[in-house]
């Protein structure tokens, strides 16, 4: 961002105006450009609304009483949104990648916000394992992972989610002679 030139107190009171005048352009050139930072300016058909907000990182600013504020501050070294109120500090929004296999990261006090991600893995053969990967690592912990199956055929299937959900992955095993064509899987975690 610019640096800009602002003189406090001009006009003085005992000085001639066209004494303070070139001051005072400085001045008012300085809130114009300052302005358009994030707003659009002055003699623009949009005048006065934002273009974007923007934040620096801070620390939380503290608050008394029923105040709320947001401001900007690092989570996992990356600057992100946050709201602070008498409850505490809340990251708004973190990482998120929206696909068929993807992670969407929900608002929660910090430093651990939750994390859902979700995903599919083609079929597993009978008697076989398959280990599937997260496409993020969760930072601190899984809490469930959920699995759902598509079959080929009306057979009895024999499968299970092996006990050892990280917070990488997970292992699934199927002990039938038929087969699932696709497993579709949910985690939830921080």
């Amino acid at each position: 961002m610019p640096n800009f030139q602002f003189t406090r107190d001009t006009p003085f009171a005992t000085h001639n105006p066209s004494s303070d005048q070139p001051i005072m352009q400085t001045n008012t050139n300085s809130e114009d450009s300052i302005w358009t930072v994030d707003h659009f300016g002055f003699n623009d058909n949009n005048g006065g609304l934002h273009k974007q907000v923007h934040l620096k990182n801070e620390a939380a600013p503290g608050l008394g009483g029923l105040d709320g504020v947001f401001y900007a501050n690092l989570a996992n070294g990356q600057s992100w949104p946050f709201w602070q109120n008498a409850l505490g500090s809340f990251q708004m929004i973190g990482r998120n990648v929206i696909g068929a296999n993807g992670y969407i990261t929900l608002p929660s006090p910090t430093p651990n916000p939750i994390i859902i991600q979700w995903g599919s893995t083609t079929a597993v053969q009978n008697s076989s394992t398959t280990a599937v990967s997260f496409p993020l690592v969760f930072p601190t912990a899984v809490f469930t992972v959920v699995t759902s199956i598509v079959t080929d055929d009306n057979s009895t299937i024999r499968f299970s989610l092996l006990n050892n959900a990280s917070s990488s992955g997970f292992t699934t095993t199927q002990t039938n002679t038929s087969h699932f064509t696709r497993l579709y899987w949910l985690a939830i975690g921080n």
